[in-house]
């Protein structure tokens, strides 16, 4: 970690005061934890693991102030942890990340939820009752920035996916988005041709982002 902080530091040296350098961002937490536990790492845990986390994240933004960090703040190895990981995350100005990003029919069907611990920690939404949300609902003061990937779009899975009409309400409803990466999937796919690059396009246009104003969150 101590090697990894590093590496930002000097990123955020080169990269900062560039303004064609939009945001960093982390990819799922989750995969620390799955890498770790599959491989049986003899020092793994999820303490360590939450605490390292922390470190970066507050080392990150520390070298990049006039740029958005991004944490995609999945699972980590307990609700709780990955809940005072995303708390943490708001405190230091971090952006909820998603590398899913479902439609509105989803979270509706779903009661208002978001689909992953850490993104209904930003909500404010408990887990469960025995994992209550530790905070408010954070999006009036912050906004995410989410991807959107090929199999939420029904592409590269037996799901059928959303479509990226369906996707950008649940943007600006349910994730308040102020970024949103969309996955380009070129105009050839068959199967989904609602995910061809050219309908995504046409959507996006008619369906701007809506919470792009400057986050309440940050300095």
């Amino acid at each position: 970690m101590e090697r990894w902080i590093k590496l930002h530091e000097k990123l955020g040296e080169a990269f900062n005061g560039d303004p064609n350098f939009e945001a960093i961002m982390f990819a799922e937490t989750s995969w620390v934890v799955g890498a770790s536990t599959g491989n049986k790492a003899p020092d793994f845990g999820g303490a360590t693991n939450l605490t390292n986390w922390e470190n970066l994240v507050a080392a990150t933004t520390r070298a990049f102030p006039n740029t958005n960090v991004i944490v995609e703040n999945t699972w980590l190895d307990t609700p709780v942890r990955t809940q005072q990981l995303e708390d943490f995350m708001l405190q230091n100005r971090v952006a909820p990340g998603a590398m899913d990003t479902y439609g509105q029919t989803w979270v509706d069907k779903n009661g208002g939820a978001l689909n992953n611990w850490g993104l209904n920690e930003y909500i404010g939404r408990d887990i469960s009752s025995q994992y209550p949300a530790l905070g408010p609902d954070m999006r009036s003061r912050m906004h995410s920035m989410v991807f959107i990937e090929a199999p939420n779009l029904g592409v590269y899975t037996s799901s059928s996916g959303y479509t990226p009409a369906d996707i950008c309400v649940a943007l600006n409803k349910s994730y308040t988005a102020s970024h949103a990466f969309w996955t380009y999937l070129g105009n050839n796919n068959t199967s989904r041709p609602s995910a061809n690059w050219s309908n995504v396009l046409a959507t996006i246009n008619k369906c701007p982002l809506a919470h792009t104003d400057y986050p309440q969150i940050y300095p």
